[in-house]
């Protein structure tokens, strides 16, 4: 059986890179938010919460990455080291 402490906190940090040239959108589920990633950009995602859950990361289409996280966790979003606000 795998006890998790009480008050423990999980991140999950992932980069991810427009390597395209044009702009693609980076959406972050279950919260609904939408940054743009302009051409030859990285975001780095933290995603932090009290449970250790999978995070998806989905191509919808080619102008669109999705990440799927984990619906009590809390969300960042850094570009060049400085955190960024959603697009809309």
């Amino acid at each position: 059986m795998n006890i998790i402490p009480p008050n423990k906190s999980f991140e999950v940090q992932l980069r991810i890179s427009n390597n395209r040239d044009c702009e693609t959108l980076l959406v972050i589920e279950p919260w609904g938010e939408v940054y743009k990633m302009p051409s030859m950009s990285a975001h780095l995602v933290v995603i932090t919460g009290d449970q250790q859950q999978l995070i998806d990361v989905e191509w919808i289409d080619e102008y669109t990455i999705t990440i799927y996280g984990w619906p009590t966790g809390t969300v960042q979003v850094f570009d060049n080291g400085k955190q960024i606000s959603p697009s809309r």
